[in-house]
């Protein structure tokens, strides 16, 4: 009965009769776990610009080529929608794409792979069949604003007291 509760949906199943500590107990933890704010939990992935890096969570950064770059710029600006393979050839890699050309699914697999380094899902960056690629969920990636980026950039600096060391 228990396993079938479950199994329909239920996040949690209680018998009765069901001593009552034990059913306070169980809704607390049920407010606990409501009250965290969900952006608390949430895994974000800063684009920084100026330094052609991708920020994780939890500060560590991962440097971009321009390619690479260029292409998670055209992914983004697309919004959910597919990009073709072509048009990330012409943006990305400043080149036509050629019959037999493994170019941008070398690129992407590049791409998303640093993407994976900063807690995203492999499945990231989804090939649409027969239209290109798509963001599955553009509301993970944060593109800092140039001064932000700038000013991160100047934190991380080594100083003239570092230099002397």
């Amino acid at each position: 009965m228990r396993v079938a509760g479950l199994d329909t949906g239920a996040d949690d199943y209680i018998v009765k009769p069901v001593p009552g500590r034990e059913l306070v107990a169980r809704i607390q933890a049920v407010h606990r776990r409501m009250s965290k704010p969900p952006a608390a939990r949430r895994l974000r992935i800063f684009v920084d610009h100026t330094q052609r890096t991708l920020i994780g969570n939890s500060g560590d950064r991962t440097l971009l080529t321009e390619a690479e770059m260029a292409a998670l710029d055209t992914l983004l600006e697309a919004s959910g929608s597919s990009v073709s393979r072509e048009w990330l050839s012409r943006i990305a890699l400043k080149r036509p794409l050629h019959a037999e050309d493994r170019a941008v699914d070398q690129l992407v697999m590049k791409l998303r792979r640093k993407l994976t380094e900063h807690g995203a899902s492999p499945r990231v960056i989804l090939s649409a069949r027969r239209q290109g690629y798509v963001i599955a969920d553009p509301s993970l990636f944060r593109v800092l604003p140039a001064a932000m980026a700038a000013e991160a950039a100047d934190a991380e600096a080594p100083t003239a007291a570092d230099a002397s060391l």
